[in-house]
């Protein structure tokens, strides 16, 4: 009996393209985020050596980093940004 080697079942969805595209910026995105909480990180640990310096205002700098890699996956994607 000859037993036909089963391939995986490949989407025939139009948009796979797109897809592809979603996945890709979703995955730099989170790269994006994960060096930023880094960075801040060293930051706050830095800055908690310095006892003269102003306190950094971190959560407005991921507030703002976070809406900024939202605007730019919204303008790649054509949609309306979101508040």
């Amino acid at each position: 009996m000859d037993e036909a080697k089963s391939e995986p079942i490949r989407p025939t969805d139009p948009d796979m393209h797109w897809t592809g595209w979603a996945l890709t910026t979703l995955r730099e995105a989170a790269e994006i985020d994960m060096r930023c909480k880094r960075l801040t990180e060293r930051q706050q640990e830095r800055a908690h050596y310095d006892p003269k310096a102003p306190p950094p205002a971190f959560g407005l700098i991921q507030a703002r980093l976070t809406r900024s890699v939202r605007l730019t996956v919204d303008l790649k994607t054509g949609s309306a940004p979101v508040s």
